[in-house]
């Protein structure tokens, strides 16, 4: 008789394991892509923005773009940034823009009979609390999706990102719109950011690997997505790292559609030759340029008066030791994450190759010293002042009229950014008049020209017909 209730026992447990185990297979997905930044998020979500409807034929919520959330988020910004940022800590900077009512709201929103594609570079933040994001996604099945990108690209791209100057919506594109309260700072370029200090510690909080293993901790299943495999990174994302979107998979393939160019990284170089001058006392601080103003005129000069590039600058570039680390730590990185990669033909070997050519172009800033000391940039900086600025003449867009420098949609819309600007000046064409005294001098002789012509014709007689 014990025997056989130990045997239903057993029995009724193994039948509850199996309902258990039935019950969570048919929990949906929910794909959670957390970055990092600088991995190609921007196009992972322009991109699912672009095919939404498309997930939706194959059972997926597009979450932070689904029409029925859009219309109940009031405001609230992105659902997906939302839940990164309400999962930080409330004494954090980060959780000031999180709104607990829309997290809970998303909850509702957020139908359990479907999968869910969430997407924000903000989830790979420090402070966010992975356990938290667990807990929030209870309902589904989780696959966290991280982004690898070889270490040295992508410490230069964040740089540029942190200090790109043009935004409004960063803190370095604000501060880039005024002039340094000292003159006695260094020039915040990439080899003075780059400390070794500071590259260990962007290694061990923010990049792919650090991601990683903060959600290795609380998921089942993180998925490494390789920038370097050679595969298109939309059709990876779409064709392999979410499960049985064939539909979708299929209109991509056959049916590109192109998502604008989003979160381009620029060039600093400008701005780091405009503080170095300003610090230099190369002009005047009575000329009460804008720091944006005199970016905007050396990269006129640059590019449309000498017909360079923003590459043509002389270089300096980073230290032994800078270069020794950053090389360790990019190597280090791809071994463990990706072992089987880093030992094929496209893999160690590529990476040293890419290296060798980043230390001399990403991982270089301009020699301000150098240009500083050019006569031609001396003496560009000595004229800027604002009725100089006359001397200068640039056709209107439409061509037909001209304008002086001082009037143009490029410096009254300076704040554009060097981006927005290099796509306009690189497709205008600039007449130069001289100095405004050379100017009065013709002005002078076309007068007396024009008043001998009249005296001439007010001589000679009339002929008659």
């Amino acid at each position: 008789v014990a025997f056989s209730m130990t045997s239903r026992l057993l029995s009724i447990l193994m039948l509850l394991r199996v309902l258990h185990t039935n019950v969570f297979a048919r929990k949906n997905l929910a794909v959670l892509h957390v970055g990092p930044h600088k991995t190609g998020t921007s196009a992972i979500q322009s991109s699912t923005y672009l095919y939404k409807h498309d997930f939706r034929h194959d059972s997926y919520m597009v979450v932070d773009f689904d029409d029925d959330i859009a219309r109940n988020k009031h405001g609230y910004g992105k659902p997906s940034r939302n839940l990164a940022m309400c999962s930080c800590p409330r004494n954090s900077s980060h959780y000031s823009s999180c709104n607990e009512e829309f997290l809970r709201l998303m909850g509702v929103l957020m139908p359990r009979n479907k999968n869910l594609i969430l997407s924000h570079e903000g989830l790979d933040y420090e402070c966010v609390d992975v356990h938290k994001i667990a807990t929030v996604l209870k309902p589904w099945n989780v696959k966290v999706i991280v982004t690898y990108r070889r270490f040295f690209q992508w410490i230069a791209s964040f740089f540029f990102q942190t200090h790109r100057v043009d935004t409004n919506k960063t803190s370095s594109g604000k501060k880039s719109n005024r002039w340094p309260s000292s003159k006695h700072r260094e020039v915040d370029n990439i080899l003075n950011y780059l400390t070794l200090e500071r590259i260990q510690r962007l290694y061990d909080s923010v990049y792919t690997i650090s991601v990683r293993k903060r959600y290795i901790h609380a998921f089942e299943h993180v998925s490494i997505m390789n920038l370097h495999d050679g595969q298109d990174l939309v059709e990876d994302f779409f064709c392999a790292q979410v499960p049985n979107a064939t539909h979708t998979c299929n209109e991509l393939r056959t049916k590109r559609k192109t998502p604008p160019n989003t979160n381009l990284g620029g060039s600093t170089s400008y701005d780091e030759l405009t503080i170095a001058a300003y610090q230099a006392n190369m002009f005047s601080e009575e000329t009460h340029l804008t720091r944006a103003q005199v970016r905007g005129l050396i990269q006129w000069r640059q590019e449309v008066a000498l017909n360079l590039t923003v590459n043509d600058f002389p270089t300096v570039c980073l230290s032994h030791n800078q270069i020794d680390l950053i090389l360790k730590l990019s190597l280090q990185a791809e071994h463990e994450l990706l072992p089987d990669f880093f030992n094929s033909p496209i893999g160690k070997k590529v990476l040293l190759d890419e290296f060798n050519m980043a230390v001399t172009s990403k991982l270089c800033a301009i020699d301000y010293e150098k240009v500083l000391l050019d006569h031609g940039w001396s003496s560009f900086f000595k004229s800027l002042e604002r009725e100089n600025l006359t001397s200068l003449v640039l056709p209107s867009k439409k061509g037909s009229k001209h304008a002086l420098y001082s009037e143009h949609p490029l410096w009254k819309n300076i704040e554009l950014g060097e981006e927005k600007q290099y796509e306009y000046i690189k497709n205008i064409k600039v007449e130069k008049v001289g100095h405004p005294l050379q100017i009065q001098l013709w002005s002078y002789i076309i007068l007396l020209v024009m008043v001998w012509t009249i005296r001439f014709r007010s001589k000679t007689p009339a002929v008659s017909i």
